[in-house]
């Protein structure tokens, strides 16, 4: 079981359903067109809890009256403790 301090890294992709096929986009660049989605009242989002998901939907489109334009998801990976520096006291591996 996990502890509570146990460092974790959160991630994010995000697939963009383009007309020339998906495009995938990953960490700050998955950040960046999530905000733009979500700034845009154009996009409707639609949160899936059990698949940790958003489908962002077009719902004023010339091309088609409420497509699916991208996916969101979200997770988290196992992250790596920083490195102790020299004036904290009882870092891990600290044999003074």
């Amino acid at each position: 079981m996990a502890r509570y301090d146990d460092p974790v890294k959160y991630t994010k992709q995000l697939v963009l359903e383009t007309s020339d096929g998906k495009v995938t986009l990953t960490g700050n660049a998955a950040r960046t067109m999530q905000q733009n989605l979500e700034d845009n009242p154009r996009f409707v989002s639609i949160y899936d809890a059990t698949r940790k998901e958003t489908k962002y939907y077009d719902m004023n489109s010339a091309a088609c009256g409420f497509c699916l334009v991208a996916t969101l998801t979200s997770g988290k990976e196992a992250g790596k403790a920083p490195a102790c520096e020299d004036p904290i006291p009882n870092c891990p591996g600290d044999e003074s």
